[in-house]
C-alpha cells in the first residue's frame, strides 16, 4: 500500500483537537533520564537475567535509551513505590497512538496509577519517524512513513525486555502488551508475531491489519472499543487514508482469535447500558478472547467515568497469565 502522510497527519490533528476539547489527554509529568543503558544481546521472550542493586529502578518515571538496528530507541518505565528487583514481577507494555509518544500515554492511559496499586511495571516505548511524527511500523505498509522505513519493532521489544533483565526480575508468564490507535494495531501485530512471549494483549481502538496472522501459541485478546469510534467504526467499512483498498472491519480481528485459540461459539453477551460485554471462553491454555464496547465513547482511550480502561484492562491481564 502506498502511504500518505499528509491524509494521516489531517486525520491525526482532528483526533487531537476532538480529544483536546473534551479534555481527554492530559498534560505528561515530568520524566526523569538517568544515563542510557549499555545495549544488551540478552534474547527475547523468557528474562533469566539477575538484576544488580547497582541498576536498581528509582520509584516513578524514567526514560532509558536503546540502540535497535542501528536507530537509537526511547522508552518510560514506571515503577510502583516497594518494587523489590529481586521479586518476581508482571510486565505491561503499552503503545501511544500516532505522533504521540510514550509520556504522553503515561498520563493518557491511567496505566501508571494502576500499576502503583497492583504492583506490576508498566512500560511506554516511544514510537520512530525521523520526521517526527512518531509512529509504529505495524505491517502490510500501513500506516505511516516508519512502515515505509521498515522499524523492526518486535526487535525493539525484544532489547526493552533485555534491558529490563537486567534492572528487574520479570515474570516470563505474566508479560502484556495494550495500546491505543496505532498503538493498537501494533499490539496486534505482536500478538501474532510473537505470542510465546505475550499472555495477553488488549488493543484499544485499532484493529488487526497484520497479515498473514498465524500466532504459534494461544494469547488472550481483550479488544476494547468505542461504540461511536469514527476512524474505525464497529458497522459498516472502514475507510483506509492510506490506501484506496478499505481496511478489514474491526471485528474480523476477534475472529481471527476466536479461530486461533480455540474458542467455543457462540461467546456470552452482556450489557449494563455503559458496555456491551462478548466473552468467547474457555479458549485452549486458559486463554479467552473478549471485547468490550464502550458507549458514548469515540476514537479514544475510554474516560475512567464511561469504563475504567486501565483497571479492566489489568484484572483481564492479572486473570491470563500464561499456563
Amino acid at each position: 500500500m502506498k502511504s500518505k502522510p499528509f491524509s494521516l497527519r489531517w486525520i491525526f490533528l482532528l483526533t487531537v483537537l476532538l480529544a483536546g476539547c473534551r479534555g481527554e489527554i492530559s498534560p505528561a509529568p515530568t520524566i526523569a533520564e538517568p544515563p542510557a543503558p549499555t545495549d544488551t544481546a540478552v534474547p527475547a521472550s523468557l528474562p533469566s537475567a539477575t538484576p544488580t542493586e547497582e541498576a536498581a529502578l528509582p520509584p516513578g518515571n524514567s526514560k532509558r535509551a536503546l540502540t535497535v538496528g542501528g536507530i537509537e530507541r526511547k522508552y518510560y518505565v514506571h515503577v510502583f513505590p516497594g518494587f523489590d528487583p529481586a521479586q518476581p514481577v508482571p510486565l505491561v507494555l503499552a503503545f501511544h497512538g500516532y505522533s504521540h509518544d510514550g509520556e504522553i500515554m503515561i498520563s493518557y492511559s491511567g496505566l501508571g496509577k494502576v500499576a502503583d496499586s497492583a504492583g506490576f511495571l508498566a512500560v511506554f516505548p516511544d514510537g520512530y519517524d525521523p520526521g517526527g511524527q512518531l509512529s509504529w511500523n505495524v505491517g502490510n505498509d500501513c500506516c505511516s512513513e516508519t512502515a515505509a522505513l521498515g522499524t523492526d519493532e518486535a526487535a525493539f521489544v525484544r532489547e526493552i525486555l533485555a534491558d529490563l533483565q537486567t534492572l528487574a526480575t520479570i515474570d516470563p508468564k505474566r508479560i502484556y502488551a495494550t495500546g491505543y490507535d496505532i498503538g493498537a494495531l501494533l499490539t496486534y501485530r505482536l500478538g501474532c508475531e510473537m505470542p510465546d512471549t505475550f499472555a495477553a494483549i488488549a488493543p484499544v481502538a485499532g484493529l488487526l491489519v497484520f497479515d498473514p496472522c498465524r500466532p504459534s501459541e494461544p494469547v488472550s485478546l481483550l479488544h476494547v472499543h468505542g461504540a461511536e469510534d469514527q476512524f474505525f467504526p464497529l458497522e459498516g467499512p472502514v475507510s483506509n487514508p492510506f490506501d484506496d483498498k478499505p481496511f478489514p472491519a474491526v471485528l474480523s480481528g476477534v475472529e481471527t482469535w476466536v479461530a486461533a485459540d480455540g474458542c467455543p461459539i457462540p461467546p456470552q453477551v452482556e450489557g449494563d447500558g455503559a458496555t456491551t460485554h462478548t466473552v468467547y471462553a474457555p479458549c485452549q491454555r486458559g486463554t479467552a478472547v473478549e471485547v468490550v464496547v464502550v458507549n458514548d465513547n469515540g476514537h479514544r482511550w475510554p474516560a475512567d467515568f464511561l469504563w475504567p480502561a486501565a483497571q479492566r484492562i489489568w484484572e483481564f491481564f492479572a486473570d491470563h497469565p500464561k499456563t
